[in-house]
């Protein structure tokens, strides 16, 4: 993978607004692609975290995302029932960001240890090789 194509991705994770749960949480599925030793375990957690949301209530974020207020609870605060419960729009918005807080988690703990060199197999090429073979 290209160093820019991974910085790109990198920029623009951190460029989502931080109530765009949606597009935070597909941006980071799509980054567990961008290097070959993407914990398998994180990225079976980001898509459950996807579909799930919570284990309180159970629905995707793509959904819940629909359901919160813009005006952060100005206007209204209405309640939802979901088959797991009645959910107030303050209630979904705080299980959205406790998801998005661990989707975070698991891109910065994928990413922290990332380096280009050795995720390109730079580091193999200079030890197998000569500069004869140039």
């Amino acid at each position: 993978m290209s160093i820019s194509i991974i910085t790109t991705a990198w920029d623009y994770f951190h460029n989502i607004d931080n109530e765009d749960f949606t597009g935070k949480i597909r941006q980071a599925i799509s980054m567990s692609n961008l290097i070959k030793d993407f914990n398998k375990t994180d990225l079976i957690r980001l898509k459950w975290l996807r579909d799930n949301t919570n284990k309180n209530i159970k629905r995707p974020i793509y959904e819940l995302d629909r359901y919160v207020d813009s005006t952060k609870g100005v206007i209204n605060n209405k309640s939802f029932t979901f088959p797991s419960g009645n959910f107030t729009q303050d209630k979904i918005q705080y299980y959205l960001c406790l998801a998005i807080e661990e989707v975070s988690e698991i891109i910065y703990r994928n990413f922290k240890d990332f380096k280009v060199e050795s995720k390109l197999g730079l580091d193999d090429d200079q030890e197998s090789g000569s500069d004869d073979e140039w």
